[in-house]
């Protein structure tokens, strides 16, 4: 009988449990209580991206981690081929990163955080961002990376060497979007 009752009580309690994370899980995410819990209070927080939209999730993460008077820096990046100059054209890019700026920043606003934009050409984008986190000495550095198609094999190496390179913590995002 008392095996039973203590069966029965675990039982319960593991209910209880089950139900608690689920519960926490729709409301803010157990990935981001984690991240939170790691990663909390940092004075200046970059977010980057390469050539494509801004990942609601890697926005997200950053709003989580930045302190209360912090500030978070969206970073779009646009690659230009070295087949093209550097300082002519890549109009259609520009306008891209505007645009991806424009959505970032409604995204964060919506999380109650407001971003400061930036956007930068280049020949190497993860070189870029390493640059831009030791000059201007961010505590953080926030990308995402989707796990689907090409762009996401490229995604890790840009994740790999920013990661190798930087002199601050890279909080990397996984994602299973396509694009």
């Amino acid at each position: 009988m008392t095996g039973f009752l203590i069966g029965l009580a675990a039982g319960v309690i593991l209910a209880a449990l089950v139900m608690l994370l689920i519960s926490y899980a729709k409301t803010g995410g157990i990935l981001g209580f984690f991240v939170s819990q790691r990663y909390a209070g940092y004075r200046k927080v970059l977010v980057a991206t390469i050539g494509r939209p801004f990942d609601e999730n890697a926005i997200s993460v950053a709003a989580r981690v930045v302190a209360q008077e912090g500030l978070v820096q969206t970073l779009y990046i646009a690659e230009i081929p070295l087949n093209r100059p550097l300082e002519s054209g890549a109009e259609q890019e520009l306008s891209a990163g505007m645009e991806e700026l424009e959505e970032s920043a409604r995204i964060a606003k919506k999380l109650g955080v407001r971003p400061l934009p930036r956007l930068e050409r280049s020949r190497l984008g993860s070189k870029t961002i390493v640059e831009i986190q030791r000059e201007e000495a961010f505590d953080a550095v926030v990308l995402d990376v989707r796990l689907s198609n090409r762009s996401g094999r490229q995604g890790r190496k840009v994740a790999e060497y920013v990661q190798k390179h930087a002199t601050c913590n890279v909080i990397v995002v996984s994602g299973q979007q396509s694009e």
